[in-house]
């Protein structure tokens, strides 16, 4: 799979990893003139600190909330942490008293783009992975974007006003429930791990209300073993990991 570029007109870019690398990531960065909001697990790409690092040198702000103990990762988001502090770019940690991980991948570029990514921003992520990223001008989801971060920021309660985003924990289990009973014919899924027994109920139903239902995943689990038992066709794909 090459790079996806869907509808064109209305700015909005679709792409896939490892094959487009990290310059869609550099283009959206590179496009800022006033603010950029970042909140990602891990930031390690040379090129992306770079990136933020001229930003700030052309006059845009630039703030960042970084994981402090990512999975097996702290030393990288140590590096990162006190790098980007070192180069004058406002950073701060996570908060980890509210949630167990922010995994969150997401930049608000001058509450005008959006950029949404199930990718770190890192060397497996652009080099490895099996990734994807949307970005897109819509000054309302870059704007609710920006102020989660803010809140994050602030370490205050998140409360979601744009009802089209996606977002954990408040309304996620909720909408990814929603799009699952709502197919009727056909239903893909990349997952890096099914550890759910609710979602993977959902998928199940699928399957009975005849669904034709595939996932594509890296490694085998209770659940992929749960999902490919009733009836879910499995792929095991190691290269490029998802």
């Amino acid at each position: 799979a090459h790079a996806l570029a869907i509808s064109a007109s209305s700015g909005v870019t679709v792409f896939a990893e490892p094959q487009s690398g990290v310059a869609p990531v550099l283009r959206l960065i590179r496009s800022a003139r006033h603010l950029i909001r970042l909140e990602v697990y891990e930031l390690t790409d040379r090129d992306v600190i770079n990136a933020l690092d001229s930003a700030r040198h052309r006059g845009v702000s630039v703030q960042v909330l970084l994981e402090q103990h990512p999975y097996s990762g702290g030393s990288y988001a140590q590096e990162a942490y006190q790098e980007l502090r070192s180069d004058g770019i406002s950073t701060r940690w996570a908060n980890e008293a509210a949630f167990t991980y922010t995994h969150e991948k997401a930049m608000d570029v001058g509450n005008k783009i959006a950029g949404i990514f199930t990718f770190n921003l890192s060397y497996s992520a652009f080099e490895s992975n099996r990734e994807f990223g949307v970005v897109y001008p819509n000054p309302s989801d870059a704007t609710a974007i920006g102020s989660i971060f803010q809140v994050d920021w602030n370490r205050r309660q998140a409360r979601l006003s744009n009802s089209q985003l996606v977002v954990s924990p408040i309304n996620a289990r909720s909408t990814l429930t929603h799009l699952i009973d709502g197919a009727h014919h056909t239903l893909d899924l990349y997952e890096e791990e099914m550890d759910d027994g609710s979602i993977e109920s959902h998928v199940v139903q699928a399957v009975h209300r005849h669904v034709r239902v595939r996932l594509i995943t890296s490694t085998g689990s209770a659940g992929v073993a749960r999902l490919e038992g009733s009836g879910v066709h499995v792929g095991i794909m190691s290269s490029p990991y998802v």
